[in-house]
């Protein structure tokens, strides 16, 4: 009794994971982790492309933003993390992009919001995000508390996790598996193949067995990772297929992970000291990159908010703002607030409008979407009983409700969509959940993001996995991770069928959100420690009786959903109502009628001459 109440008591806010449910979220980073080794080549800069389009053709597309730079860079830690890399391949990557963004140009300190990767120009119109900027500094506050932590004791960081050989090994089984080539020449080769791969599991299970004998046993592991890399290549060889080219593409990442292990385990003294002081270098260059940032000129002084960016070229802030504290700038406005730039009254000025989940109160956002509530969580924490904390989890029981309701996955964010443009370019657009969005329209598509669920794992790792291999089984699942998303929304949807892939990769966020390393690691930093107090907001008992009217509370429930605004058939034009387009930039504008007839007009001036005249409609200016 007395050992009993002696032990620690359990912090509340413990995640619990079963260890087959973090074998399986540990694998899905893995294959995520692929698109990054695939993509940040020198080609590249070393800086990751923003998406890859499997259909109709394969296509890279060169630009790169501020977020995904950040993203990239936690992946790399998180890979050495969970095994996959050397420390040694961890360094040099994240000081080949250091170097390359250091020598991009900037305004203030801000990357601008695009950039070409092949050559480093950024792309037109010049514009600096506010969130955009936001999130890479707090990623590299992230990194550089992970170049300091490694370079305090570089040899005990040197033995890496060799869990990371098991998920390249699971992998390789589950290509097998589905490797539909089953030719009597070719089954030897596939049993030798799964031999090995069995040897190598029983390879490392000895290791972590006998943790004393792993610098001369990891040499095994490297010669048995080369003899699955040539049976490999011997079944591609007879196959010639997709599925055998992609055994053939992991086997040899299963060779260079074995062989990452070996460059940590034979490592001399003076390399130990060169990567450390290369450490130390980083951990300076990733904090200055992200401190001289200045923020200060993006707050509008008269309503103390964020505004979205900057016109670089017109130097003019945007006309809105970032008002609400559940959107994806609350990163941006803490770390803000820590470095000084804004005063903290910014943060009390931003909304906090309640729905009703349950029979508790979460923060409602602008679209309701996932990306806005989960994304600032892989660095910033969100204590247990805060509001922040509260509405993450509710806001994820709202998505699996309503996925349950539509009869179809959960996870609904920001995410490309089945349409194209006339280069068959999939576009992209934010989608969210009705009733956590202020957004009208929210409930006219149902586009379901799987890094959506990957991002909840944070909070539902079990209900996460669970809603990944539904999607895995609509087919959602390819060689570099999960596709973008599963777009069901009937009217893009092909006839005899309730849903499309979309075969479009976006530079992925899986690898950064495990046991919450990350989050730890950006709040060792003691400028950002200076500013937790501020999401130590609790979250209120009562939910306030007049609460923000959404789309969800005014329609009825037997009312049909409008049809998306992006198609209009006008079956007979010459009784209908007049079809017009009218579009504006807040100064000048511009409305074309169906017969072509309109006006522009710029202010209160008109540029051309137009009379409404709804009987034959001939005045306006015709080319």
């Amino acid at each position: 009794f007395a050992f009993f109440i002696s032990r620690s008591a359990e912090t509340e806010d413990r995640l619990r994971i079963s260890a087959a449910d973090i074998h399986v979220l540990r694998t899905i980073a893995r294959r995520t982790w692929h698109y990054f080794e695939t993509f940040v080549t020198a080609e590249h800069h070393n800086l990751p492309p923003d998406n890859f389009q499997e259909s109709p053709a394969p296509v890279v597309a060169p630009r790169t933003s501020p977020t995904n730079i950040g993203v990239y860079l936690l992946s790399v830690v998180s890979a050495r993390d969970f095994g996959w890399i050397s420390l040694s391949d961890a360094t040099t990557r994240i000081d080949a992009t250091m170097s390359t963004i250091e020598s991009m140009p900037r305004e203030r300190g801000h990357l601008f919001n695009w950039y070409d990767t092949t050559t480093l120009k950024p792309l037109y119109p010049l514009y600096i995000s506010a969130v955009d900027s936001g999130n890479l500094a707090g990623h590299l506050v992230a990194v550089a508390a992970a170049c300091a932590e490694w370079a305090e004791a570089p040899a005990v960081h040197l033995q890496g996790d060799f869990e990371g050989i098991l998920d390249t090994v699971t992998i390789l089984d589950e290509s097998l598996a589905e490797l539909p080539d089953d030719r009597r020449q070719l089954r030897p080769l596939r049993q030798r193949l799964a031999d090995r791969l069995d040897g190598m599991r029983r390879a490392v299970e000895s290791i972590k067995a006998q943790p004393e004998m792993a610098s001369i046993r990891t040499i095994n592991l490297a010669v048995l990772a080369g003899e699955i890399r040539k049976l490999a290549i011997a079944i591609h060889t007879e196959a010639a297929s997709t599925q055998s080219d992609t055994i053939a593409d992991w086997a040899a990442r299963l060779e260079a992970t074995c062989e990452a292990h070996v460059h940590d385990a034979h490592s001399d003294d003076n390399a130990i000291e060169a990567l450390r002081a290369k450490l130390l270098s980083l951990r300076e260059r990733t904090r200055r990159f992200a401190f001289e940032m200045d923020f200060s000129f993006l707050m509008r002084k008269e309503r103390k908010l964020l505004s979205i960016g900057y016109r670089v070229e017109e130097h003019q802030l945007d006309e809105s703002c970032y008002d609400l504290l559940a959107s994806e700038a609350r990163l941006t406005s803490l770390f803000a607030i820590a470095k000084g730039d804004l005063p903290t009254e910014h943060w009390f000025h931003l909304g906090r409008p309640i729905v009703e989940i349950g029979f508790k109160g979460a923060l409602m956002s602008w679209s309701g979407s996932m990306f806005e509530y989960l994304m600032p969580p892989l660095v910033m924490k969100e204590p247990q009983g805060s509001i922040l904390n509260q509405t993450s989890k509710l806001i994820i029981k709202r998505q699996i409700q309503y996925g349950r309701s539509k009869d179809v996955p959960w996870g609904i964010s920001e995410a490309a969509y089945n349409a194209r443009d006339r280069e068959l370019t999939y576009q992209y657009t934010n989608f969210g959940v009705p009733g956590l969005g202020l957004k009208r329209g929210l409930g006219q598509n149902t586009v379901i993001a799987p890094y959506a669920t990957v991002l909840a794992a944070q909070f539902t790792p079990r209900e996460s996995v669970q809603n990944l291999a539904r999607l895995r089984r609509l087919g959602a699942l390819g060689r570099h991770g999960f596709y973008d998303a599963v777009d069901f929304t009937p009217q893009r949807v092909p006839e005899g069928t309730d849903h499309v892939v979309v075969l479009n990769y976006m530079a992925p966020v899986a690898d950064a959100i495990f046991e919450g390393r990350l989050r730890d690691r950006f709040h060792s930093d003691p400028v950002i420690e200076s500013a937790e107090l501020l999401l130590q907001e609790r979250a209120p008992r009562d939910i306030p009786t007049a609460t923000v009217r959404t789309e969800a509370d005014e329609r009825s429930k037997d009312e049909t959903e409008a049809e998306s605004p992006d198609t209009r058939i006008v079956l007979n034009p010459l009784k209908a109502l007049r079809s017009t387009s009218v579009m504006s930039n807040g100064r000048y504008s511009v409305m074309v009628t169906a017969t072509g007839s309109g006006y522009s007009r710029w202010g209160e001036l008109a540029v051309t001459r137009w009379q409404p005249d709804p009987t034959e409609d001939r005045l306006g200016s015709y080319i």
